[in-house]
């Protein structure tokens, strides 16, 4: 009777480290997937990198007489984001070039529109004194509609290149202190 009695002690002991176990591992993988699922969120709401590719759809361009030249474009196509946003996105701006080919003045407007109907507005500037067709430069998101509400003045830095007439972006958007 001593025997059972103590393995009754036993059994029990080991059900109650089990039960005791169990829990524990359920709590620590409900805070792991839940503080990792706010982390995500919060990395969503401070920064997000989207990604260009569109075509040349115009290119008028005046030439003056000293070598500078005033070029009015405008292009389009689809963007993507590390956000599980995409669509379709439509930039115009103006350049111009001095009389030695440098950027002087570069600015431009761009709508983008996600694929559940969101869309947000930026305005943008190209950094001064580039040569050639590939360059940086900063933007800003000015407004914002349905789910880009939240992203209004983010600023952006982006890398942009033209290969013949299609336009190819990188950017990375974080939010303004």
């Amino acid at each position: 009777m001593r025997y059972s009695i103590l393995n009754k002690k036993f059994h029990n002991h080991k059900s109650t480290d089990l039960f005791h176990s169990t829990t524990i591992l359920k709590l620590c993988i409900y805070f792991f997937f839940f503080h990792q699922s706010n982390l995500l969120a919060e990395n969503e709401i401070n920064a997000f990198n989207y990604d260009i590719k569109g075509k040349l759809v115009r290119q008028e361009t005046i030439n003056f007489p000293s070598g500078s030249k005033f070029i009015s474009f405008k292009h389009e196509g689809g963007f993507d984001t590390t956000i599980g946003r995409y669509g379709f996105y439509s930039c115009s701006g103006s350049i111009f070039y001095n009389k030695d080919e440098i950027l002087d003045d570069m600015t431009f407007a761009c709508e983008f529109r996600d694929q559940e109907g969101s869309s947000f507005f930026s305005r943008g500037r190209r950094l001064k004194g580039t040569q050639i067709d590939r360059s940086v430069g900063r933007m800003k998101i000015i407004e914002g509609k349905g789910f880009w509400k939240n992203y209004i003045n983010f600023d952006c830095s982006y890398g942009l290149e033209y290969v013949e007439n299609i336009v190819f972006v990188n950017a990375l958007c974080k939010k303004s202190r």
